[in-house]
Protein backbone atom coordinates (compact mmCIF):
# COMPACT_ATOMS: atom_id res chain seq x y z
CA UNK A 1 0.00 0.00 0.00
CA UNK A 2 1.18 3.41 -0.79
CA UNK A 3 2.31 5.43 2.38
CA UNK A 4 1.21 8.60 0.97
CA UNK A 5 -1.44 9.25 -2.17
CA UNK A 6 -0.51 11.56 -5.86
CA UNK A 7 -2.13 14.85 -5.08
CA UNK A 8 -3.37 15.09 -8.87
CA UNK A 9 -7.06 14.23 -9.89
CA UNK A 10 -7.33 11.40 -11.66
CA UNK A 11 -7.90 7.56 -11.20
CA UNK A 12 -4.88 5.81 -9.57
CA UNK A 13 -3.52 2.44 -9.49
CA UNK A 14 -1.08 0.59 -7.00
CA UNK A 15 -0.35 -3.58 -7.44
CA UNK A 16 2.03 -4.99 -4.59
CA UNK A 17 2.18 -8.50 -3.68
CA UNK A 18 -1.74 -10.36 -3.52
CA UNK A 19 -2.77 -6.95 -3.70
CA UNK A 20 -4.50 -4.10 -5.61
CA UNK A 21 -5.40 -0.68 -4.87
CA UNK A 22 -7.71 1.67 -6.95
CA UNK A 23 -8.52 4.74 -6.15
CA UNK A 24 -10.41 8.64 -7.75
CA UNK A 25 -8.89 12.01 -6.20
CA UNK A 26 -10.63 14.86 -6.89
CA UNK A 27 -10.08 17.47 -4.44
CA UNK A 28 -11.76 20.23 -5.73
CA UNK A 29 -14.53 18.48 -6.10
CA UNK A 30 -13.72 16.90 -2.42
CA UNK A 31 -14.30 13.44 -4.16
CA UNK A 32 -12.29 10.35 -3.01
CA UNK A 33 -13.31 6.64 -3.89
CA UNK A 34 -11.09 3.76 -3.56
CA UNK A 35 -11.22 0.06 -3.76
CA UNK A 36 -8.75 -2.85 -1.98
CA UNK A 37 -8.99 -5.82 -3.80
CA UNK A 38 -6.42 -8.50 -2.12
CA UNK A 39 -5.96 -12.55 -2.84
CA UNK A 40 -7.95 -12.76 1.10
CA UNK A 41 -11.12 -12.17 -0.58
CA UNK A 42 -12.47 -11.28 3.62
CA UNK A 43 -10.25 -8.22 2.97
CA UNK A 44 -11.62 -6.79 -0.10
CA UNK A 45 -13.47 -3.67 0.55
CA UNK A 46 -14.43 0.02 -1.12
CA UNK A 47 -14.86 3.37 0.64
CA UNK A 48 -15.97 6.53 -0.47
CA UNK A 49 -16.69 10.12 0.02
CA UNK A 50 -18.32 12.46 -2.17
CA UNK A 51 -20.78 15.14 -2.32
CA UNK A 52 -24.50 14.43 -2.63
CA UNK A 53 -27.45 16.63 -4.61
CA UNK A 54 -28.39 17.83 -1.32
CA UNK A 55 -25.27 19.64 -0.49
CA UNK A 56 -24.35 17.66 1.74
CA UNK A 57 -21.30 15.01 2.08
CA UNK A 58 -21.97 11.01 1.83
CA UNK A 59 -18.92 9.00 3.31
CA UNK A 60 -19.37 4.74 3.61
CA UNK A 61 -17.80 1.67 3.05
CA UNK A 62 -18.70 -1.67 1.53
CA UNK A 63 -17.40 -5.46 1.71
CA UNK A 64 -16.91 -6.91 -1.50
CA UNK A 65 -17.74 -9.96 0.33
CA UNK A 66 -20.17 -11.04 2.75
CA UNK A 67 -18.33 -12.84 5.25
CA UNK A 68 -17.22 -9.97 7.32
CA UNK A 69 -19.80 -7.53 7.91
CA UNK A 70 -17.59 -5.10 10.39
CA UNK A 71 -15.94 -2.18 8.67
CA UNK A 72 -12.52 -1.63 7.22
CA UNK A 73 -9.92 -1.09 9.54
CA UNK A 74 -9.12 1.99 7.81
CA UNK A 75 -12.75 2.77 8.02
CA UNK A 76 -13.14 2.22 12.00
CA UNK A 77 -10.08 4.29 12.44
CA UNK A 78 -11.24 6.84 10.57
CA UNK A 79 -14.76 6.92 12.22
CA UNK A 80 -13.54 6.82 15.74
CA UNK A 81 -11.99 10.49 15.05
CA UNK A 82 -14.42 11.94 13.48
CA UNK A 83 -18.23 12.63 14.57
CA UNK A 84 -20.36 11.22 11.63
CA UNK A 85 -23.68 12.20 11.37
CA UNK A 86 -27.05 9.86 10.87
CA UNK A 87 -26.32 6.58 9.07
CA UNK A 88 -28.66 6.22 5.78
CA UNK A 89 -29.68 3.68 4.13
CA UNK A 90 -28.73 3.24 0.17
CA UNK A 91 -30.81 2.01 -2.58
CA UNK A 92 -28.00 -0.17 -3.94
CA UNK A 93 -24.46 -0.83 -2.47
CA UNK A 94 -22.10 1.89 -3.12
CA UNK A 95 -19.69 0.48 -5.67
CA UNK A 96 -16.15 1.77 -6.98
CA UNK A 97 -16.96 1.39 -10.75
CA UNK A 98 -20.75 2.84 -10.71
CA UNK A 99 -19.48 5.57 -8.85
CA UNK A 100 -16.54 6.24 -11.16
CA UNK A 101 -18.83 6.08 -13.82
CA UNK A 102 -21.25 8.63 -12.39
CA UNK A 103 -18.72 10.89 -11.36
CA UNK A 104 -17.48 11.06 -15.64
CA UNK A 105 -21.04 10.82 -16.80
CA UNK A 106 -21.97 13.75 -14.74
CA UNK A 107 -25.14 11.67 -13.46
CA UNK A 108 -26.68 8.47 -13.10
CA UNK A 109 -24.96 6.05 -15.45
CA UNK A 110 -26.83 3.13 -16.95
CA UNK A 111 -25.55 0.04 -14.76
CA UNK A 112 -26.18 -4.09 -15.63
CA UNK A 113 -25.29 -6.49 -13.11
CA UNK A 114 -24.50 -10.41 -14.22
CA UNK A 115 -27.19 -11.50 -11.72
CA UNK A 116 -29.70 -8.45 -12.66
CA UNK A 117 -32.23 -11.11 -13.52
CA UNK A 118 -32.40 -12.40 -10.26
CA UNK A 119 -32.45 -9.65 -8.77
CA UNK A 120 -35.45 -8.01 -10.61
CA UNK A 121 -36.46 -11.27 -9.07
CA UNK A 122 -36.19 -11.10 -5.35
CA UNK A 123 -37.18 -7.13 -5.51
CA UNK A 124 -40.64 -8.28 -7.35
CA UNK A 125 -40.76 -11.42 -4.27
CA UNK A 126 -40.17 -8.93 -1.72
CA UNK A 127 -42.95 -6.32 -2.93
CA UNK A 128 -46.06 -9.42 -3.00
CA UNK A 129 -44.91 -10.73 -0.30
CA UNK A 130 -45.65 -6.88 1.56
CA UNK A 131 -48.53 -7.03 0.03
CA UNK A 132 -49.69 -10.18 1.45
CA UNK A 133 -48.47 -9.13 4.80
CA UNK A 134 -50.56 -5.42 4.06
CA UNK A 135 -53.82 -7.33 3.26
CA UNK A 136 -53.32 -9.86 6.48
CA UNK A 137 -52.62 -7.02 8.50
CA UNK A 138 -55.48 -5.44 7.41
CA UNK A 139 -58.02 -8.06 8.00
CA UNK A 140 -56.51 -9.10 10.88
CA UNK A 141 -57.26 -5.33 12.37
CA UNK A 142 -60.83 -5.12 10.87
CA UNK A 143 -61.57 -8.61 12.34
CA UNK A 144 -60.33 -7.54 15.86
CA UNK A 145 -62.08 -3.93 15.92
CA UNK A 146 -65.13 -6.19 15.28
CA UNK A 147 -64.54 -8.28 17.95
CA UNK A 148 -63.93 -5.79 20.14
CA UNK A 149 -67.24 -4.00 19.69
CA UNK A 150 -69.62 -7.22 19.35
CA UNK A 151 -67.83 -8.20 22.93
CA UNK A 152 -69.21 -4.98 24.84
CA UNK A 153 -72.93 -5.31 22.86
CA UNK A 154 -76.01 -7.26 23.12
CA UNK A 155 -76.61 -9.49 20.64
CA UNK A 156 -79.39 -7.50 19.41
CA UNK A 157 -76.45 -4.74 18.61
CA UNK A 158 -74.49 -5.13 15.50
CA UNK A 159 -71.22 -3.73 15.41
CA UNK A 160 -71.13 -0.78 12.57
CA UNK A 161 -67.56 0.34 10.87
CA UNK A 162 -69.11 3.69 10.61
CA UNK A 163 -68.40 3.90 14.50
CA UNK A 164 -64.76 4.36 15.30
CA UNK A 165 -63.51 4.54 18.64
CA UNK A 166 -62.11 7.48 20.13
CA UNK A 167 -58.40 6.86 21.50
CA UNK A 168 -56.44 9.28 23.94
CA UNK A 169 -52.97 9.77 24.11
CA UNK A 170 -52.50 7.71 27.42
CA UNK A 171 -53.45 5.09 24.96
CA UNK A 172 -51.21 5.47 21.88
CA UNK A 173 -49.09 2.29 22.62
CA UNK A 174 -52.15 0.21 21.90
CA UNK A 175 -52.80 1.81 18.97
CA UNK A 176 -49.68 1.68 17.84
CA UNK A 177 -49.60 -2.31 18.58
CA UNK A 178 -52.98 -2.55 16.42
CA UNK A 179 -51.14 -0.40 13.34
CA UNK A 180 -47.86 -2.00 13.54
CA UNK A 181 -48.30 -3.08 9.79
CA UNK A 182 -48.46 0.95 9.05
CA UNK A 183 -46.47 2.61 11.25
CA UNK A 184 -43.61 2.60 13.99
CA UNK A 185 -44.45 4.71 17.13
CA UNK A 186 -41.28 4.61 18.95
CA UNK A 187 -40.72 3.97 23.12
CA UNK A 188 -39.85 8.00 23.24
CA UNK A 189 -43.03 9.16 21.47
CA UNK A 190 -44.75 6.63 23.70
CA UNK A 191 -43.34 8.53 27.06
CA UNK A 192 -43.76 12.04 25.75
CA UNK A 193 -47.51 11.13 24.87
CA UNK A 194 -48.28 9.43 28.37
CA UNK A 195 -46.90 12.98 30.05
CA UNK A 196 -48.65 15.17 27.18
CA UNK A 197 -51.41 18.57 27.81
CA UNK A 198 -52.18 18.76 24.03
CA UNK A 199 -56.04 19.35 24.09
CA UNK A 200 -57.10 18.18 20.82
CA UNK A 201 -56.47 14.60 21.23
CA UNK A 202 -58.05 13.59 18.12
CA UNK A 203 -56.14 15.38 15.89
CA UNK A 204 -53.06 13.62 16.90
CA UNK A 205 -54.70 10.09 15.99
CA UNK A 206 -55.99 11.92 12.81
CA UNK A 207 -52.37 13.14 12.19
CA UNK A 208 -50.82 9.55 12.41
CA UNK A 209 -53.64 7.92 10.52
CA UNK A 210 -52.47 10.23 7.90
CA UNK A 211 -48.95 8.61 7.96
CA UNK A 212 -49.87 5.41 8.37
CA UNK A 213 -52.12 5.88 5.42
CA UNK A 214 -51.97 8.54 2.90
CA UNK A 215 -48.16 9.27 3.40
CA UNK A 216 -47.59 5.76 3.29
CA UNK A 217 -49.38 5.04 -0.01
CA UNK A 218 -47.55 7.77 -1.49
CA UNK A 219 -43.99 6.41 -0.55
CA UNK A 220 -44.67 3.50 -1.61
CA UNK A 221 -46.20 5.25 -5.56
CA UNK A 222 -49.42 3.48 -4.69
CA UNK A 223 -51.16 7.41 -4.77
CA UNK A 224 -50.30 11.07 -5.81
CA UNK A 225 -48.70 13.41 -3.61
CA UNK A 226 -51.73 15.73 -4.41
CA UNK A 227 -53.51 13.59 -2.41
CA UNK A 228 -51.46 13.79 0.78
CA UNK A 229 -51.39 17.79 0.45
CA UNK A 230 -55.15 17.78 0.25
CA UNK A 231 -55.89 15.73 2.87
CA UNK A 232 -53.55 17.41 5.31
CA UNK A 233 -55.11 20.25 4.33
CA UNK A 234 -58.15 18.45 5.56
CA UNK A 235 -57.06 18.43 8.76
CA UNK A 236 -55.10 21.74 8.74
CA UNK A 237 -51.98 20.23 9.05
CA UNK A 238 -48.52 21.13 7.73
CA UNK A 239 -45.70 18.80 6.56
CA UNK A 240 -42.29 19.28 5.86
CA UNK A 241 -38.12 18.80 6.53
CA UNK A 242 -37.74 19.49 10.80
CA UNK A 243 -34.43 21.05 10.69
CA UNK A 244 -31.44 20.95 8.95
CA UNK A 245 -29.43 17.72 8.83
CA UNK A 246 -26.34 20.33 9.50
CA UNK A 247 -28.02 21.82 12.47
CA UNK A 248 -29.49 19.18 14.21
CA UNK A 249 -26.66 17.87 16.33
CA UNK A 250 -26.90 21.55 17.87
CA UNK A 251 -29.25 20.48 20.10
CA UNK A 252 -27.69 16.98 21.04
CA UNK A 253 -30.07 13.89 20.73
CA UNK A 254 -33.33 15.69 20.09
CA UNK A 255 -33.61 15.09 16.91
CA UNK A 256 -32.11 11.60 16.85
CA UNK A 257 -33.63 8.01 18.13
CA UNK A 258 -32.21 4.95 18.29
CA UNK A 259 -33.97 2.40 15.58
CA UNK A 260 -33.21 -1.30 14.73
CA UNK A 261 -29.61 -1.05 15.74
CA UNK A 262 -29.41 2.57 13.79
CA UNK A 263 -29.01 6.56 14.62
CA UNK A 264 -31.63 7.56 13.07
CA UNK A 265 -32.34 11.37 12.27
CA UNK A 266 -35.95 12.57 12.30
CA UNK A 267 -36.20 14.77 9.49
CA UNK A 268 -39.60 15.26 8.80
CA UNK A 269 -42.31 17.16 10.51
CA UNK A 270 -46.05 17.28 10.72
CA UNK A 271 -47.97 19.90 12.73
CA UNK A 272 -50.83 22.36 13.01
CA UNK A 273 -50.67 25.54 14.79
CA UNK A 274 -47.55 27.74 15.84
CA UNK A 275 -47.97 28.81 19.61
CA UNK A 276 -45.61 27.35 22.03
CA UNK A 277 -48.16 26.66 24.65
CA UNK A 278 -48.10 22.98 24.19
CA UNK A 279 -51.90 22.26 25.01
CA UNK A 280 -52.71 24.11 21.48
CA UNK A 281 -50.15 23.14 18.88
CA UNK A 282 -48.93 20.18 17.78
CA UNK A 283 -45.52 18.77 16.38
CA UNK A 284 -44.48 15.30 15.17
CA UNK A 285 -41.21 14.07 13.98
CA UNK A 286 -40.08 11.09 12.26
CA UNK A 287 -38.51 9.37 9.45
CA UNK A 288 -39.01 6.94 6.36
CA UNK A 289 -37.77 3.79 7.35
CA UNK A 290 -36.81 1.96 3.89
CA UNK A 291 -36.66 -1.28 5.39
CA UNK A 292 -39.54 -1.38 6.63
CA UNK A 293 -41.68 0.88 4.89
CA UNK A 294 -43.49 2.86 7.34
CA UNK A 295 -42.88 5.75 8.90
CA UNK A 296 -41.26 5.84 12.44
CA UNK A 297 -42.28 8.67 14.52
CA UNK A 298 -39.90 9.72 17.47
CA UNK A 299 -41.29 12.29 19.29
CA UNK A 300 -45.27 14.02 19.98
CA UNK A 301 -47.28 16.04 20.25
CA UNK A 302 -44.94 19.21 21.46
CA UNK A 303 -42.56 21.08 19.56
CA UNK A 304 -38.80 19.55 19.59
CA UNK A 305 -36.18 22.61 19.46
CA UNK A 306 -35.33 24.94 16.82
CA UNK A 307 -34.12 28.44 15.90
CA UNK A 308 -37.01 29.97 16.95
CA UNK A 309 -36.59 28.83 20.40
Amino acid sequence: MPRTLPERVGLHVYKADGCLFRWFLDAGAAVYLAEVSHRDANRDFEIFIVPHLDGAMRAGWRRRWQELRDPPEVWATVAAELDLEEPTATASDPDFAVLLAALAAGGTPSISYEDADARASLAADVRHLREIVDRQAQALRKAKLAAEAAAGRTESEQPSEATSQRWRLAELATWADLHADRICVLPRALAEAKKSSFENEDLVFDALELLADTYRSVKLSRLPREQLKARADELGLFLGGSVEPSQAGSWGEAYFVNHAGRRRFLSQHLGRGSSRDPRYSLRIYFFWDEDTQRACVGWLPSHLPNSLT
